[in-house]
């Protein structure tokens, strides 16, 4: 089954006629093994994994939970494989590094996914260069938005919002804006200095709670942009990967994770809080369950209150 073969199935089975593809990223089946081969931008000579990892092109844990989900009938298992970049600057190794750190944390958390030899020995290469890495903390407290036009910042910031996912998960500890960056040797190793959790918050289990808000944003990629999170964030509490920061000062709540304040993180669960889901994420949150971790995704729908303002139900 192609690309074109594939996508007409999903706008059948789905009814959903406006459902698109990724222009640079290739799809197909072959012996009920779904195939994403992440191609080349020639439109702007990027590779696409180099990009937004919430955009489109870059969404490949996204792409492939869905269509692995909606495809089942026809596929058992995916094999994820990229082209090789080349020559690369230093901001755009960074970001390849970011690929290859969520290629290899992909392939852990799912036994049905798969990379090339070649890939297999690139992951290998690039896992003996993961040492020594530290997560970022916050380095002062954020400010309001300034535009009263509602939007994702401007959610985040709502006291309503805070006061709702506090009564919701009994949070004890409760912020947003928790950054995600990775230094090596007190450099960037990943990309991105504005990449953080848009909420986060820990109950009175000390179970650590991770919330991405989306507010008209309908992308495959909300799934691989939380995932990254959780990734980073399990690695920091549990596997030990990433060391925590080295810091005497605290912002944003972040005393309540790496400093006199933190709790003992017992687990973590991911949420997607959203207005409207992208029509192939909604019911493949089961198949994002299945993961090697144990950790538990769920979906917080939203409504705007009644002066569209802020956010008036979850539910």
């Amino acid at each position: 089954m192609n690309k074109q073969e594939i996508l007409k199935h999903l706008k059948s089975a789905l009814h959903c006629n406006s459902l698109r593809l990724p222009k640079y990223v290739d799809f197909k089946i072959v012996d009920r093994q779904l195939q994403i081969h992440v191609g080349i931008n020639t439109g702007k000579k990027k590779m696409a994994c180099l990009g937004n990892m919430q955009n489109d092109e870059a969404a490949f844990e996204g792409w492939s939970i869905c269509l692995k989900h909606h495809l089942k009938d026809f596929v058992d298992s995916v094999r994820l494989s990229w082209d090789s970049p080349g020559a690369l600057s230093i901001n755009e190794q960074r970001h390849y590094n970011r690929f290859l750190y969520r290629a290899l944390r992909f392939t852990e958390l799912f036994d049905w996914l798969s990379v090339p030899y070649v890939h297999v020995w690139e992951l290998a290469d690039f896992e003996k260069n993961i040492s020594d890495l530290f997560i970022n903390t916050p380095q002062k407290n954020a400010g309001t938005p300034s535009s009263k036009k509602i939007s994702e910042k401007q959610l985040e910031y709502d006291p309503h919002t805070r006061e709702l996912l506090k009564e919701e998960f009994g949070l004890k500890a409760f912020d947003h804006q928790l950054p995600v960056g990775v230094k090596k040797q007190g450099k960037a190793f990943f990309t991105g200095h504005a990449s953080a959790i848009d909420l986060w918050g820990v109950d009175n289990d000390d179970c650590l709670h991770l919330i991405e808000l989306k507010y008209r944003n309908k992308k495959v990629g909300i799934i691989s942009e939380l995932l990254f999170y959780l990734e980073v964030l399990f690695d920091v509490f549990f596997a030990g990967r990433i060391g925590k920061p080295n810091c005497s000062k605290f912002y944003r709540g972040s005393e309540y994770l790496y400093g006199p304040k933190a709790c003992k993180t017992s687990k973590i669960k991911a949420h997607f809080m959203t207005d409207e889901l992208h029509p192939l994420v909604s019911e493949s949150i089961a198949l994002l369950n299945t993961n090697s971790i144990g950790v538990c995704f769920n979906i917080l729908n939203f409504k705007l209150g009644e002066n569209e303002s802020s956010i008036g139900e979850i539910y």
